[in-house]
């Protein structure tokens, strides 16, 4: 047995690769879990994007009601907030659109790791199952 292992180094290794298999599985869950909150932020975020596209729609069309009897000065001003809003919507919209890349970057950096390990986890598997008929077949 000069060039195989002993059984209790078998063991012993087998032992700590099953902590290490629940620690990345573990690491797997809690990947997954972080996903599902992105995914639910991400459901958030565009449900107040379709929120400011009504909103900027409707106050555009106060721009235009009543030109006829709503003139001069206070027509001029109103107009002017009116632009400031509209202006306002757009920049909550331009940034609600980054978070939105943002969330869809992170998403896909954690499904990569998720991928990863649970590749690890199937490669480690793999590796005990081949301990363990080794630690059968060790005298």
């Amino acid at each position: 047995m000069t060039n195989m292992a002993s059984k209790s180094q078998l063991t012993a290794l087998l032992t700590g690769m099953t902590s290490q298999l629940a620690a990345t599985q573990k690491g797997v869950a809690d990947i997954k879990a972080k996903i599902a909150k992105l995914k639910a932020a991400k459901a958030t975020v565009k449900t107040q994007l379709a929120t400011f596209k009504t909103m900027k729609s409707g106050i555009k069309d106060l721009k235009t009601a009543n030109k006829t009897s709503f003139k001069g000065d206070r027509r001029d001003k109103f107009n002017k907030n009116i632009g400031q809003i509209t202006t306002a919507l757009g920049t909550e919209k331009t940034k609600h659109d980054t978070n939105i890349s943002k969330i869809d970057q992170q998403i896909q950096l954690l499904q990569a790791q998720a991928t990863l390990m649970s590749a690890s986890a199937a490669l480690m598997k793999a590796t005990m199952g081949s301990i363990q008929t080794n630690i059968l077949v060790a005298k």
